[in-house]
């Protein structure tokens, strides 16, 4: 309390001391003086690493990771690992993967013992049980009978591409060494090349390791050694998109109207995404030549939002128009991407799509956003972007709080669940029936175009369920509460305190969680940036040091002459 009093106390000193222009010019200044002292890091050269190995010996660094969990297959011993099939001949293929690194162009090279009657099989590009490459060293019982096969799996469904003899002499180590890149992908075994395809539907990503299935007639064991997997991908320039609230253009804003919807950039209080970008900087990279900064009008509902990130791209693209991108991108953001994604699943020019506590699925925190103009959110950068829009356009407009949010923020609508999660008489109610409801999510299934991972933080209180009344009849006369006027909520731990887990990974995508990570965590906490680089290919960064003040202090701090105002009649109306 005596800290808050401080603040206020604080800005109740400061004068109205500037217009849009002058805040323009001071906001160019801030982001001048920081570019310039980022460059002051060294580059670091770009270059075909090592990602991990393991072997018999001393060298063991790749993290594995089995699926299902509960699989009993697949053992890991003293460097080597083994694969003993279930005799039962019933159930379904496990799955052994590396787990600390994703790589869309690699070589990945192994020892296997020749065993009859086994399958010994690799998988690449693996996204999840339904959707990989299966390489099979196939040999009869009898022996006579071995082959290589090359097979894509889509949905569950197998095709085979390639189908080539090879000689299978049992005992015997074999060499196998593979590389993809791209849609190509080549196999060799024990130095005599057996495949060499082109596929014209490719997997376009994922990562790699072992499978196994039910096999009645396995005796012993396979053997798997001396296995490194190396990065082949092009270091490709990365787009960073922040999520609500994160981006700034004043003159937009107080417009009150989406009509005007020019350059945004990212906010001067958007103090949580200053660490990860330190660190892109700190490790090679370059502001506007191989790292951009994608501010958006965060307002547009994701169908604008995804044309309007397509202008930005092809901008980039008149300078080199073969480019492609790996994305970044943070709670709104990551249903930015995936909506230039669904509108152009062909010719995208993105590699690779990361997203960070997105709601690919929706929030519960946008319902009483969207059906009476209430902020819930303890989220003070997104809290602050909303209630300026509430405050400012109230006078201008003349409406309530929640004809404002409809009208000048249909982001908002974006993001309401699409999973049922309002109680009446401790009855879910079909969210399908409800008066306002999801349109964009509901007819824009996730594709994940190959090309996507979905990143979730959890073991954090997350809002799940409310339980809801009738409004009453002041409020149904204002339109409010359409759905249901909340009266009590119910959180779960699987969640990152604003977006359930089941919403911000996809099933389809290569998942990660990262435990005990809130929704800001999942941008700047160390474990999560380190995620990030890992699937970019760059497990070797350093990450920079950066310490954010408070949330409430940083916003202060940073602000001056409008949006400072604009500040100081936040934090009067929310201490009220």
């Amino acid at each position: 309390m005596h800290f808050n009093c401080i603040l206020d106390n604080l800005f109740l000193e400061d004068n109205f001391v500037s217009q849009i222009s002058s805040f323009s010019k001071t906001l160019s200044l801030t982001i001048f003086l920081f570019l310039v002292l980022s460059f002051f890091y060294p580059p670091v050269a770009f270059a075909n690493t090592t990602i991990c190995q393991d072997n018999s010996f001393d060298l063991q660094t790749c993290v594995w990771k089995k699926i299902p969990d509960n699989q009993n297959g697949f053992t890991k011993d003293n460097g080597h690992i083994a694969f003993a099939a279930d005799k039962s001949g019933s159930g379904s293929p496990s799955f052994f993967i590396i787990n600390n690194s994703y790589a869309s162009d690699f070589a990945f090279n192994f020892q296997v013992q020749g065993l009859k009657g086994f399958h010994k099989s690799a998988v690449l590009r693996f996204q999840n049980s339904q959707n990989y490459y299966l390489l099979d060293l196939k040999s009869s019982l009898d022996n006579n009978d071995s082959w290589v096969i090359l097979s894509r799996f889509n949905n569950g469904r197998e095709q085979i591409l390639v189908k080539e003899r090879y000689q299978n002499q049992v005992n015997n180590w074999y060499m196998v060494e593979t590389k993809v890149v791209d849609n190509h992908i080549s196999v060799t075994v024990s130095d005599k090349p057996l495949v060499d395809f082109y596929d014209s539907g490719p997997i376009l990503s994922g990562t790699v390791g072992f499978s196994g299935g039910p096999d009645p007639l396995a005796e012993t064991l396979v053997w798997y050694n001396h296995i490194i997997l190396s990065n082949l991908t092009p270091q490709y320039p990365v787009i960073f998109i922040p999520g609500l609230g994160a981006s700034w253009n004043a003159s937009d804003m107080l417009s009150c109207s989406l009509d005007n919807s020019n350059i945004w950039t990212l906010a001067p209080y958007a103090d949580m995404y200053q660490k990860l970008i330190l660190t892109f900087f700190q490790n090679g990279y370059e502001l506007n030549k191989d790292f951009f900064i994608y501010g958006y009008d965060w307002r547009q509902n994701m169908v604008t939002a995804g044309k309007k990130f397509k202008t930005y791209l092809n901008n980039i693209l008149a300078q080199n128009p073969s480019e492609k991108f790996n994305v970044v991108s943070h709670s709104l953001g990551g249903l930015v991407i995936r909506s230039y994604l669904g509108q152009n699943p062909n010719d995208n020019h993105i590699n690779m799509a990361i997203s960070l506590g997105a709601p690919h699925y929706g929030t519960v925190l946008a319902y009483p956003m969207w059906e009476a103009g209430e902020i819930w959110t303890n989220d003070q950068m997104q809290k602050f972007a909303s209630l300026f829009l509430i405050n400012h356009c109230r006078s201008i407009l003349k409406i309530g709080n929640k004809d404002i949010l409809q009208s000048i923020a249909p982001s908002v609508r974006d993001l309401l669940p699409v999973f049922d999660y309002l109680k009446l008489n401790n009855n879910l109610i079909a969210t399908k029936t409800l008066n306002e409801q999801n349109l964009w999510l509901n007819s824009n299934p996730f594709d994940t175009n190959g090309i996507f991972i979905t990143v979730g933080g959890n073991n954090i209180s997350t809002l799940k369920y409310l339980d809801v009344v009738q409004p009453n009849a002041a409020e149904k006369l204002l339109g409010l509460w359409p759905d249901g006027k909340p009266i009590n909520n119910s959180y779960a731990s699987e969640g990152d305190g604003t977006i359930l887990l089941n919403s911000s990974l996809e099933p389809n995508a290569l998942a990660k969680t990262i435990n005990r990570t809130d929704h800001s965590g999942l941008i700047y906490s160390d474990s999560a940036i380190k995620t990030i680089f890992q699937y970019l290919n760059r497990p070797d960064i350093s990450i920079a040091v950066y310490h954010p003040v408070p949330e409430i202090t940083q916003i202060k701090l940073n602000l001056t002459g409008l949006a400072r105002e604009i500040w100081k009649q936040y934090i009067l109306k929310i201490r009220r």
